[in-house]
């Protein structure tokens, strides 16, 4: 059960921060997407970098979605395909970079006793073989 619901926490959000490393690539750079841009990114490195917690995204998810979507249109209309490689490359180094600064957050995720997938150290339940 524990499994199931780390899998419906995580799996909506890796899916939608791949979109989202698509739709960066296929962004029309006009001053209000520089703006939003320039907002997710101050907010990243002031509060994410800083404190680290899953609850200072949610100010940032919309604009989070609003560059998913991007992404999301471009793969239904299948503009993969005709994606030069330089704009593949940078979606690829985008998901490379999200990745990577993912896998801590993930790491403590699923250490968090609610999931109940790591040992506490507590005392053992009432199904739990004795020693």
């Amino acid at each position: 059960m524990a499994v199931a619901v780390a899998l419906a926490v995580l799996v909506p959000y890796v899916a939608v921060l791949a979109l989202f490393a698509l739709g960066v690539t296929r962004l029309r750079w006009s001053r209000p997407t520089v703006l939003l841009a320039s907002f997710l990114a101050y907010y990243n490195l002031i509060h994410i970098v800083t404190h680290g917690f899953a609850r200072y995204r949610l100010p940032v998810m919309p604009v989070v979605f609003l560059i998913a979507g991007v992404g999301w249109t471009a793969w239904r209309q299948r503009e993969l395909a005709r994606m030069s490689g330089r704009a593949r490359a940078a979606a690829a180094a985008v998901a490379a970079v999200l990745a990577l600064i993912l896998i801590p957050s993930f790491r403590l995720n699923l250490e968090h006793p609610a999931f109940g997938l790591t040992d506490t150290g507590g005392p053992p339940g009432a199904d739990a073989p004795a020693p």
